[in-house]
């Protein structure tokens, strides 16, 4: 879970490209207890396992998302990057707050197939070396599917 307060500026807004400049202070909570991650040394036979612990942070964060649609909304895109320095931890490791930085990169784009189904896809790129000291790298192929219960009333077209 994340949480941040601060200043969200966006200095440009079009319908196909949109910036958005976020400066704040942002905690982090992270769940990890008990959870296994490989570990290897490639050098040795054995396959290693580390087990994770939970991780609290506070501290400086800043970050830039890009986004737009194109082609009447049948594509939209996105892009960002943050970057948070947990200057307040539970780290007993003694790691520097340079070097326990956290990393975050998203991009993904979506393909409207119809009004109501879409097919999506998502990368993230994280490193959080309080819980692991590696990069994490997602990739998401989603098919989506939509269903308004309730739809919000359009304004009347204004009569010339």
């Amino acid at each position: 879970m994340q949480e941040t307060v601060g200043l969200f500026a966006q200095p440009l807004t079009l319908k196909a490209f949109s910036v958005e400049f976020k400066v704040g202070f942002s905690a982090k909570q992270i769940f990890a207890d008990s959870q296994l991650a490989v570990d290897d040394d490639k050098d040795t036979d054995p396959v290693e396992i580390k087990e994770l612990s939970n991780a609290f942070q506070g501290g400086p964060a800043v970050g830039l998302d890009l986004k737009g649609q194109v082609l009447d909304g049948k594509i939209a895109y996105y892009a960002g990057a943050e970057l948070m320095f947990p200057v307040i931890n539970n780290d007993d490791s003694g790691l520097g707050v340079g070097e326990m930085m956290n990393f975050i990169a998203e991009a993904g784009v979506s393909f409207k197939i119809v009004s109501w189904a879409s097919l999506d896809y998502k990368l993230k790129v994280l490193r959080e070396p309080q819980v692991l000291d590696e990069y994490q790298i997602q990739n998401n192929l989603l098919l989506t599917f939509s269903y308004a219960l309730v739809e919000a009333k359009k304004p009347p077209k204004k009569k010339k």
